[in-house]
């Protein structure tokens, strides 16, 4: 089970996150993920059949800062 810290975490640490981790952050259903995707208001790169979304770009919606190195 995926929990909002562990989300949150994964926003610092990770380049990309899922549709369905993108859902959970922001709280809506996977079809909005898709549409917003669709309509260009979110980016998403493709692998093979599985669609990434980079989390530089929810940090930035989200205002959630990323690690500071020491």
């Amino acid at each position: 089970m995926t929990t909002q810290s562990n989300l949150i975490e994964a926003l610092r640490t990770r380049p990309a996150v899922t549709v369905d981790e993108a859902a959970l952050i922001y709280s809506v259903s996977r079809g909005t993920i898709y549409n917003r995707i669709r309509e260009g208001s979110l980016k998403a790169v493709r692998y093979g059949r599985r669609l990434s979304i980079p989390t530089a770009q929810i940090r930035e919606e989200l205002d959630v800062p990323a690690y500071a190195t020491p």
